[in-house]
């Protein structure tokens, strides 16, 4: 989208510079670098204004579309390699003492932390 975009200012660009060069009372566009000659009317210059003024607009679109995509891709990149530096540790909580801890009621000693009847993998 940004080449695209900057062709067509380009485009744009080298339309104006025809224009200026070819504009004079009598509507007359010659341009002897590649020996045009021609005589529109009123009507088909102000649709060739029209034309390149669209164009304009239409290239400026394009450079916004790709000027966010590029934005979105990087926001999109940020993320990823936020996410690939690997989990955030997780801090245990310590265990009480059972001196200290008012929950416990009975214990033989070899209970899991993860639950009753469980053991880890």
């Amino acid at each position: 989208m940004l080449i695209l975009g900057v062709l067509l200012l380009v485009i744009v660009a080298i339309a104006v510079v025809i224009m200026v060069m070819g504009g004079d009372q009598s509507v007359t566009i010659a341009w002897e670098a590649v020996r045009l000659d021609w005589h529109p009317t009123v009507l088909m210059v102000f649709l060739l204004g029209a034309a390149t003024l669209l164009l304009l607009v239409l290239a400026f679109a394009c450079l916004r579309a790709g000027f966010r995509r590029s934005a979105a891709k990087r926001r999109e990149l940020r993320r990823l390699r936020q996410l690939d530096t690997g989990p955030t540790p997780v801090s245990r909580v310590p265990e009480t003492s059972p001196t200290t801890d008012s929950t416990k009621t009975s214990g033989s000693g070899d209970e899991s932390p993860y639950g009753p009847g469980s053991r880890p993998l």
